[in-house]
């Protein structure tokens, strides 16, 4: 991606798929809808703002998440519908 934002439709994964992170920014329509069966890589510094979908959390469903891998770790969606990795160091107590 170069300097530039692009806000385009829905993003449909017919295979294995890729995505190198530059300066620049993309916006997917909701793709909830959708059923995924390709995983989705996406590689470099991916900053805040880079990768968004719709306009919430809604915006992909978790089995659609859990498909996307950020420099081969997890993602998650803010509330705002950008694709983030979760926060590095997370720890959850369970009692």
């Amino acid at each position: 991606m170069g300097d530039y934002t692009n806000s385009v439709g829905t993003l449909t994964l017919d295979g294995n798929s890729d995505i190198v992170v530059g300066s620049g920014k993309i916006a997917f329509a909701d793709s909830s809808a959708l059923t995924w069966n390709n995983i989705l890589s996406v590689n470099g510094v991916l900053n805040s703002d880079s990768i968004r979908f719709g306009s919430s959390a809604a915006a992909l469903t978790s089995a659609q998440l859990a498909l996307i891998k950020i420099n081969g770790g997890s993602s998650m969606l803010t509330e705002s519908g950008y694709l983030v990795a979760p926060p590095a160091g997370s720890v959850i107590v369970i009692r």
